[in-house]
């Protein structure tokens, strides 16, 4: 995973990044370079290399100037930036690249083991007034093919539709999965296949841990005819209150 690092001017990494992973592939360009760090501390360049970079739906060229003793693995500085146009959004804390051509999620760095991606709507969908309905939706990064994750919707479309989606737990299957919208305006609301319905974090199934006890009763044991005859009552209680006549 890399940084972006807006207060970088360069891209860069780290030498020992650059030896376990690409010297094989990529060939470096040997050039002295020092650079000061955030810290004020001093970095020896040892050389330069160009690169393909995917980020979302994009693939271009990239180069990255390689530190020894460099503590990130990856930075896309200001020259990246620049170059791709981008534009740092924090109201839904993505990266947009070329205009809006693409955009990513950006994380804090505690999410490193978790898979992120957006969601967008499959078809084009009309939210009918005052419903609440479920959407199919997909994940926009097509590699995640089957995994257990929460979908967080997007908050901006409560500003910009005005519609409310529900954070849910879902199964990502062959990159689909289902949404639950509400629309709780008077007028029907239409959304064009591929809007950016939300993001989607997968979750390290063996971190799941429950909360069974011994008191835990499965709904399964429930008797449902005492359930019934409680609610009824319940039901009852409740009319006679607001001065409701059975008879």
């Amino acid at each position: 995973m890399a940084m972006v690092d807006s207060g970088a001017t360069i891209s860069a990494i780290s030498a020992d990044f650059y030896y376990a992973n690409l010297h094989k592939k990529v060939t470096l360009k040997k050039a002295s370079l020092l650079a000061t760090g955030a810290s004020g501390a001093s970095l020896r360049g040892i050389g330069t290399i160009e690169v393909p970079i995917e980020i979302g739906r994009l693939t271009m060229q990239q180069t990255f100037h390689i530190f020894e003793n460099f503590t990130h693995s990856i930075i896309l500085g200001l020259d990246f930036l620049d170059q791709q146009k981008a534009r740092l959004n924090f109201d839904d804390k993505t990266l947009v690249l070329q205009s809006g051509i693409t955009e990513v999620p950006l994380t804090n760095g505690d999410n490193n083991d978790n898979s992120i991606c957006f969601i967008s709507l499959v078809n084009d969908e009309v939210i009918p007034s005052r419903s609440e309905v479920i959407i199919p939706v997909q994940t926009v990064d097509k590699s995640i093919k089957s995994k257990l994750g929460i979908i967080e919707p997007n908050p901006a479309l409560v500003g910009k539709q005005n519609i409310v989606g529900a954070t849910c737990l879902v199964q990502i299957r062959n990159n689909k999965t289902f949404l639950q919208v509400l629309n709780p305006t008077n007028a029907k609301v239409r959304l064009s296949k591929h809007t950016k319905i939300g993001k989607f974090s997968e979750i390290i199934e063996n971190s799941i841990s429950s909360e069974i006890t011994d008191d835990t009763i499965e709904i399964n044991s429930i008797d449902k005819g005492t359930q019934n005859k409680y609610n009824e009552a319940k039901y009852i209680e409740i009319a006679k209150s607001l001065n409701f006549n059975f008879f």
